[in-house]
């Protein structure tokens, strides 16, 4: 790999440009020999770790930067230990590793004991003349700077540097997510623009396209859409199967979710199970599949039912059980379908399932999160379980009925009585509906034994919330939304929950 790397900065060297080896660094971050790059972050360590990880990663002996420092407390031919130094010593013996080390990384993490000790004018002229001598040189600098400490210089300096890059740490429901912004040094749509990254041990993952990788796939997009063209010629005699590679543990937990659930399924039945969102989920499919953590196999012979075709129109029964009151539909559709779905053994089932991959998932990603973000990811499992499971269910009834889940599309205006139908089919729960606007509904939970018992501040119903979003997008084939405003364990009267469609 490495004698690769080097034949390509060789081949590329009359453009003058720097590369790390990281495909999406190096994409992002369009670094040039004789530059100077300004890095600033609120914590100062998290550029020089960033830096260390890209270099110690993809670099080797030629390129092993150039750090410059105040009492590094080691010695060696690539540190330069400036605590001693005026700033004229500093520029003199700079320089003169310069000229030792063309066309080498410089990292300077002594930037803001130089500011405390100089005259900010003298040192401003300074920065000045490193300019042309990194240029003489061809050497790339990084200058390493705490964000908002020096405020005036280091707007100064930016006006100096050729670019810089921007680290932002934030801190949500007690999870800390660091993003880099490159400034000027890159192409014009990457400009200021935030790309969250993390480190897992030696491994550098930027979030690209989805997920947090190291790597660019090689797919343009009219590749993955002639690639999900192809794949629908063929929906029957494809199914998911693991690759050899795996996720990476900074996946979001609906990857992790989403891959379980598609794992053994043809892309006929996923696209059954997702309607509307059956695009986007194959687009997932063929970037893991170029990636390596999915492959596509052939479904036996055997196993490929005969296609029947449906019609959009619902038919004239089940039109009529859509019209008639709730409680004598519930009947009717019980005495057709059978009991597809029982309760509580299903929803216990399916809490149990939820926090068995849950704890899996936790595994893999090291345990990063903290209790909160633990009990809030029990939620999201939950609330994508039962999405997966009414979806199955709802497939089941539909299947039943004599309609075909593919085809089939209700109209709006039978939306509250099917709710009420599926609540108490598929939970034994009894909810008025009403239509607050166009396509949004509220339905109200009085007796909810969801969250029976229980104090929470938040609203923690998410199994009958993540079952109705599932059945709306199903039934209607449009994207549907469910929120709980208001839930029993947080005191309120009643569990209601908003539902938009589309």
């Amino acid at each position: 790999m490495i004698e690769g790397l080097t034949t390509a900065r060789t081949l590329l060297s009359t453009k003058g440009r720097f590369y790390t080896g990281h495909q999406i660094f190096d994409e992002l971050v369009q670094l040039r020999y004789g530059t100077s790059i300004l890095m600033t972050d609120e914590t100062f360590s998290e550029a020089q770790t960033l830096l260390n990880i890209l270099f110690e990663k993809h670099g080797n002996e030629s390129l092993k930067p150039i750090q410059v420092k105040s009492n590094p407390g080691r010695k060696g031919d690539d540190i330069l230990d400036i605590s001693n130094l005026s700033i004229v010593e500093t520029s003199i013996n700079l320089n003169a590793l310069r000229r030792k080390n063309q066309r080498q990384p410089f990292i300077h993490s002594s930037i803001p004991e130089l500011i405390i000790k100089n005259d900010p004018n003298k040192l401003l002229l300074t920065f000045e003349n490193w300019q042309k001598n990194i240029l003489e040189n061809q050497t790339i600098e990084f200058y390493l700077l705490p964000r908002g400490t020096f405020a005036d210089l280091e707007k100064k300096i930016l006006s100096l540097v050729d670019g810089a890059i921007q680290i932002h740490v934030s801190r949500d429901q007690g999870r800390f997510q660091s993003s880099l912004s490159p400034v000027r040094c890159c192409k014009p749509e990457y400009h200021l623009k935030e790309y969250p990254y993390v480190i897992e041990g030696d491994r550098f993952l930027i979030y690209w396209e989805g997920e947090f990788t190291d790597r660019i796939i090689g797919l343009t997009k009219d590749e993955i859409l002639r690639r999900i063209d192809d794949h629908k010629t063929r929906l029957r005699e494809l199914k998911v199967s693991g690759g050899p590679t795996s996720l990476n543990r900074s996946s979001p937990i609906n990857d992790f979710w989403l891959f379980s659930q598609l794992k053994g399924l043809s892309l006929y039945q996923i696209r059954e199970l997702f309607p509307e969102s059956f695009d986007k989920i194959m687009e997932r499919i063929v970037r893991w599949e170029a990636t390596g953590v999915v492959k596509l196999a052939s479904v036996n012979k055997s196993e490929i039912a005969p296609l029947k075709q449906g019609n959009k129109e619902p038919k004239f029964i089940t039109k009529l059980a859509l019209r008639l009151p709730s409680w004598l539909t519930y009947r009717l559709f019980r005495m057709q379908t059978g009991a597809v779905s029982k309760v509580p053994v299903d929803i216990y089932l399916t809490g149990r399932q939820s926090a068995v991959s849950l704890i899996a998932i936790l595994m893999q990603k090291a345990g990063i999160e903290s209790p909160n973000d633990i009990v809030s990811s029990i939620l999201e499992m939950e609330r994508n379980y039962s999405n997966y499971e009414s979806r199955r269910a709802a497939v089941e009834h539909i299947k039943a009925l004599g309609e075909s889940p593919t085809d089939l599309i209700l109209d709006n205006k039978m939306l509250p009585n099917l709710l009420k139908v599926a609540l108490r089919t598929g939970y034994e729960i009894n909810a008025s509906v009403k239509r607050t606007a166009d396509e949004v509904f509220e339905f109200v939970v009085k007796d909810c034994y969801f969250c029976h018992d229980t104090k929470s501040e938040t609203p923690i119903c998410t199994a009958p919330a993540g079952g109705v979003e599932a059945l709306c997008s199903l039934m209607f084939k449009k994207k549907s939304e469910v929120e709980e405003i208001s839930c029993k364990a947080k005191g309120d009267r009643n569990c209601t929950y908003r539902l938009t469609l589309g």
